[in-house]
Formats: structure tokens, C-alpha cells, sequence
């Protein structure tokens, strides 16, 4: 109980004084604080006692050197984008008439994938083409071979008409002579029969001539047989070329990956499909530009992909780029490196690890490479 004092600078205010009491809210801020104390020390403990702190693991000293980093991966010789050949004239914007493949299948080397719509015009020129240069050769052969027997046989015969024409006419005008030097031939009749001697000589001669021309094989009319020929041939293989264009094929062994365009599309600019040789998979790892020294080909690898849970594929270095390049992989650490410097190495999965991420061509994965080796 608060005791009453006397102020004594005035006799006017002789009146008991009472000491003033603390604000109600301070006294309440006061108190909330010290809950709050209470309150994150409790936090704390239970924390503490429910989710203790890991123990460290002791790291053996025997470890082998490693270098690690971020990859992807991708077949051997990497994903493929097949695209129509180069379009030009007539065969720009040409659309995909038939696909012949699906994902999964297995290609060969050169075998066809897909037919433009432009095939079938380019097909129907090859055999226009290719009747020209039978009928070229038909030709050649012909001037080559010369007349026909036939043809020989019976031009002879007409020559020996002309024969027995000439000698008869000769017989007649020789008659005529004899009897002109009796005046019992005038000489007008004389001359007629001449005449008709000569002409039967001439004809005689003239199909002779005739004969040995279809006998002889002329240079000139084998030159322009042979000339229509080549002709014809640059023909075929411009028109073989033109239908090749037409015909969408595989330039690698390997297996079908993605489609982009089917039949009655375009192709666009990221190709009519993907293809890989995922028989051999290949992790693609970026290492940074002040370890790739250590790297060397031949040094053991190990893969993790995410996608198999906590498997680690192995394999070997089988080669390393030459040029240093921008980061394109990035974890999920927000304080990393963005714009590091790194270098793609090329890591060969075994074999039995190749067939299990054979349809995992792109996954992201982390790399360790055992830089310790020789």
C-alpha cells in the first residue's frame, strides 16, 4: 500500500502525494516477450530432440580422385534430325504423301522413311527417261549392225533386173548398128535404142550404188546415234536425281526416335523425324574448364539418372571436345554458377546399361569420372 507524503513547497497544497503507477501496456508488451522467449526456446528444443542433427560420416582416405558434373544422355553419334533433301523449283513446299516407319523400328543405312508428294511425277520422268535410252540403243545397234538381210537380198535382185535390162538393151542397140550400116535402120531408131542403153547402164549403176551404201556403216550416223544415246542417259540421271529428292532416307543405323511430321504435312524446320543408334548409349558430360585437364580418355565413369531412382551406370571416356564452351545444365541450387565455362566430354555406357536407357535419349544425369587412373 502506497504511503501518503506531505508537499511542503506551498502552504496551499498540503496534500498527501501518491507515486504513479506503471502503464497498463507496458506491463503487457512485457509479458508478451517473455512468452515469446518461452515459446522459441520450446520450439527449439523439440525440434532438436524430435529431428536430431545428422552424424557426420567419416570419409575413408582411400578414395579414389573424382571429378563430377551434370550431363545428358543421347545415343551414339547423338540424336539425328532427318530432314527432306534441299528443295529446289518444282520440289519447294512439297508435303509428306506416305510415312513408311514408326517409332521404335529399326533402320538401316539408306533405307527409305518417307515419300514426298511429288514422288510419283518424278517416277513417271525416270521411266519416260529410261524408254528414251532404249530407244537410243535400239538405234545405235541398228546403224551399227547395218541392213537387214533381207533388205540386201532384195536389192540384189534388183540389181540383176537392171543387169538383164542393160544386156538386152545392149543386144537391141548393137542389132540396130549393124543393120543402120544397111540403111535398113534409120538413124533416129539408132539413137533410141542408144539411149535406152545408156539409161539401162545408169540404172544398173545406181543400184549398185544403193547397195553399197546400205552395206557401209557411215562414222558420222554412229556419232549421232551415240550423241542421241548420252543424251538421253544425263536425262535419266537428272530425272534419278530429281526422284531421290523425293524419297526421305536414313543416313545412320539406328532406331527411330520421334516423329514430326506425318503424311499430308509439312516438314518444318525441326525435320521430318529423329533418329539414333541406341544400340550404344553415350552420356554427354559438361565439365568445368579448370578440371577437364585431369580428364583423359580411357578413365572409368559412372552415370545416376534420376529416372532409375539411385542406379549408377558405368562406363568409359572415349573422347572430350576441343573447344570450351558455355554451361548448359544447371541443378537446382539457386546460388550456382550460371555462366561457368565447361567442356563436353563424351562418357560410352557398357553395354548392358546402354539397353536399359535406350529409350532415354535427353535425360539429365549426374556424372562422377575417376580421375585417378592412368
Amino acid at each position: 500500500m502506497a504511503t501518503a507524503t506531505l508537499d511542503k513547497s506551498t502552504p496551499q497544497a498540503r496534500q498527501p502525494v501518491f507515486p504513479k503507477k506503471a502503464p497498463h501496456g507496458r506491463r503487457r508488451w512485457v509479458w508478451t516477450g517473455l512468452w515469446l522467449l518461452v515459446i522459441s526456446v520450446g520450439l527449439v528444443i523439440g525440434r532438436t530432440w524430435v529431428f536430431p542433427p545428422p552424424v557426420p560420416l567419416p570419409v575413408p582416405r582411400d578414395l579414389p580422385p573424382t571429378v563430377g558434373g551434370l550431363g545428358r544422355l543421347t545415343p551414339e553419334g547423338d540424336v539425328i534430325s532427318v530432314a527432306p533433301p534441299t528443295p529446289t523449283g518444282a520440289m519447294s513446299g512439297a508435303r509428306v504423301e506416305k510415312l513408311l516407319v514408326s517409332v521404335g523400328d529399326e533402320v538401316k543405312v539408306g533405307q527409305v522413311l518417307a515419300l514426298l508428294d511429288t514422288h510419283r511425277g518424278r517416277a513417271a520422268s525416270v521411266r519416260q527417261f529410261q524408254a528414251m535410252i532404249a530407244v537410243a540403243k535400239a538405234k545405235l545397234a541398228l546403224i551399227k549392225a547395218g541392213p537387214k538381210l533381207e533388205d540386201i537380198r532384195v536389192q540384189e535382185a534388183v540389181i540383176r533386173h537392171s543387169q538383164a535390162d542393160l544386156a538386152d538393151a545392149v543386144s537391141s542397140y548393137e542389132r540396130a548398128e549393124i543393120l543402120a550400116t544397111k540403111n535398113t535402120f534409120t538413124r533416129e531408131e539408132l539413137e533410141t535404142r542408144r539411149l535406152r542403153r545408156d539409161q539401162a547402164q545408169a540404172s544398173l549403176e545406181q543400184q549398185q550404188a544403193r547397195l553399197e551404201a546400205m552395206k557401209a556403216i557411215r562414222p558420222e550416223d554412229v556419232q549421232a546415234a551415240e550423241a542421241e544415246l548420252a543424251q538421253a542417259e544425263a536425262s535419266l540421271e537428272i530425272g534419278e536425281e530429281d526422284l531421290r529428292n523425293t524419297e526421305v532416307r536414313s543416313p545412320v543405323v539406328g532406331r527411330i526416335l520421334r516423329i514430326h511430321a506425318r503424311a499430308g504435312e509439312r516438314v518444318g524446320d525441326e525435320g521430318l523425324l529423329d533418329v539414333g543408334n541406341t544400340g550404344v548409349m553415350h552420356v554427354i558430360a559438361e565439365i568445368y574448364e579448370a578440371d577437364i585437364d585431369k580428364v583423359r580418355v580411357g578413365q572409368k565413369a559412372k552415370a545416376r539418372v534420376p529416372t532409375l531412382g539411385d542406379v549408377w551406370l558405368t562406363g568409359e571416356v572415349v573422347g572430350k571436345d576441343l573447344v570450351i564452351a558455355r554451361q548448359d545444365l544447371f541443378d537446382n541450387d539457386p546460388v550456382a554458377d550460371i555462366d561457368s565455362r565447361i567442356v563436353e566430354v563424351r562418357i560410352q555406357l557398357s553395354q548392358e546399361d546402354s539397353a536399359r536407357v535406350a529409350g532415354l535419349s535427353n535425360a539429365r544425369a549426374q556424372v562422377v569420372i575417376d580421375i585417378g587412373q592412368e
